[in-house]
């Protein structure tokens, strides 16, 4: 029991030793870049590896992400010794040590300036995506193209009182400053039509008093932001893009947002972010 003892302590002993030499390593040795599928060939070393995230979790105080090349066709999993809060689609610089567990290969890494973000969304062209949508979902790319059949689908309207989503079925070309009129139900403002007076038959409320109110009501407010449904136009490509924005929009944009597929309508969409 004794030699067991004894030979557990020299162990334990290895290994602090050996973590502590792995540390010192890492801050006096500058990392190699490598790249993403030549990881294999430097079990051991200190490298870094540039590509975009394509899958991130984190669990008490530590992260799992993979890392795929630009041309997504070779990846590699790090281990992240903190919550690294890294988005899929981020493109990023990682360095750590690869070691090499069965027959996969990971990057470890414990120090926060060893993970650097270069850009917060993936910049390809619509082409691109369509040609093989799949691999992208769950990203955030950035496209441009041609706005088309673009639709307002809902308006988000203040007053001095609060802020209230009004969905319009058949689009929205009306004044910014307006009555908007219509009906709460199921916990939504229906706009039917905007007016520059209250019409015969409807009730004047705040937006903050706009749920205890059936029947036909309208606020007097100010739209904030155009809830916007559009497709943006490539080539022979199109996609379906939700965005909020401040203004109408139109003609050649850039949208940054995530790529996701929508089930229902069984179409790819971006939600937009970011409209330049």
């Amino acid at each position: 029991m004794k030699m067991k003892g004894k030979s557990l302590i020299i162990l334990n002993l290895a290994i602090i030793f050996s973590l502590l030499v792995l540390y010192l390593y890492i801050d006096n040795v500058s990392p190699i870049l490598v790249p993403i599928n030549e990881c294999s060939n430097h079990v051991g070393e200190y490298v870094t590896v540039k590509g975009v995230v394509i899958k991130s979790s984190s669990g008490d105080g530590y992260s799992f992400i993979t890392v795929t090349d630009e041309k997504f066709k070779n990846s590699v999993h790090v281990f992240v010794e903190f919550n690294s809060k890294l988005v899929p689609g981020e493109v990023v610089k990682i360095s750590g040590i690869v070691v090499k567990h069965g027959s996969s290969i990971e990057i470890q890494t414990e120090k926060k300036s060893d993970v650097e973000v270069i850009s917060d969304s993936y910049f390809t062209s619509l082409p691109v995506i369509m040609e093989n949508p799949v691999k992208y979902v769950g990203l955030n790319v950035d496209i441009s193209g041609r706005v088309t059949y673009l639709k307002v689908t809902y308006l988000n309207i203040t007053d001095e009182t609060g802020e209230v989503r009004g969905y319009v079925k058949y689009g929205y070309e009306g004044a910014r400053d307006a009555y908007f009129c219509g009906e709460f139900k199921n916990n939504r403002f229906l706009i039917k039509f905007a007016s520059t007076t209250v019409p015969d038959g409807f009730k004047l409320a705040n937006i903050s008093e706009l749920e205890n109110h059936s029947g036909k009501v309208c606020v007097h407010g100010r739209i904030a932001d155009y809830g916007l449904s559009f497709y943006l136009s490539q080539d022979n490509y199109s996609l379906r893009v939700y965005a909020d924005s401040p203004v109408i929009i139109s003609g050649m944009k850039e949208i940054i947002g995530e790529f996701q597929y929508d089930d229902a309508r069984g179409e790819y969409l971006i939600y937009a972010k970011t409209v330049k």
